[in-house]
């Protein structure tokens, strides 16, 4: 038999039938034999698809808008389980997604976003040695002191994610890294070069 779809909102593939846009299709199939030829009719109501989101990033939270029928959240193309809601909670260092559903059952996946983990061996911290500004990089806020390699305390900064060496002497130093509730959690070594 041959079939036919008019108003374009369908296409139709090795027995599939798949929406290609909202709105009313007409689908028909027409076989023919010796007898003549007869055609079947239908009408199919297309579901327009949820709209894309796009997952925004705070610290070590991400969320997408609310008002979606379910959601369903996904580490490297892979189901998590139980993260069924508007906001997860990143734990881990991959590429995250989100499909969500509308009130038709109709599901889209968003695009990935690669997000950081929350472990102190997370904590990337560059480009060291440096000939002035120091990156420090996490999901959460920190507040760091800067330290001779004696001991002595240089400086002590809040709520930062950078340090300029570029007033220090060349040498060796320690950055002692706090949370915001001043637990330690990390020290490195970082070394400021000789100015070109």
């Amino acid at each position: 038999g041959i079939w036919n779809l008019n108003n374009g909102n369908a296409t139709f593939s090795q027995g599939i039938l798949t929406g290609a846009a909202a709105g009313i299709d007409t689908v028909s199939y027409t076989i023919s034999n010796f007898c003549g030829s007869d055609t079947a009719v239908s009408y199919i109501n297309i579901e327009p698809l949820p709209q894309m989101p796009s997952i925004i990033q705070n610290e070590s939270t991400i969320s997408v808008p609310g008002g979606y029928s379910s959601y369903q959240w996904l580490l490297n193309g892979t189901n998590i389980p139980d993260a069924v809601t508007d906001t997860y909670l990143v734990t881990i260092t991959g590429l995250y997604s989100v499909m969500v559903k509308n009130s038709f059952g109709c599901s889209v996946t968003s695009a990935q976003l690669l997000c950081t983990g929350c472990t102190v061996d997370d904590i990337k911290i560059y480009p060291n040695p440096s000939e002035s500004t120091v990156y420090i990089k996490w999901c959460k806020k920190l507040n760091i002191r800067l330290l001779c390699s004696d001991g002595k305390e240089i400086e002590i900064m809040d709520n930062v994610n950078q340090i300029d060496l570029g007033g220090l002497p060349n040498g060796v130093y320690l950055l002692n890294i706090f949370d915001m509730n001043g637990n330690k959690i990390k020290t490195k070594q970082i070394v400021k070069t000789l100015n070109p």
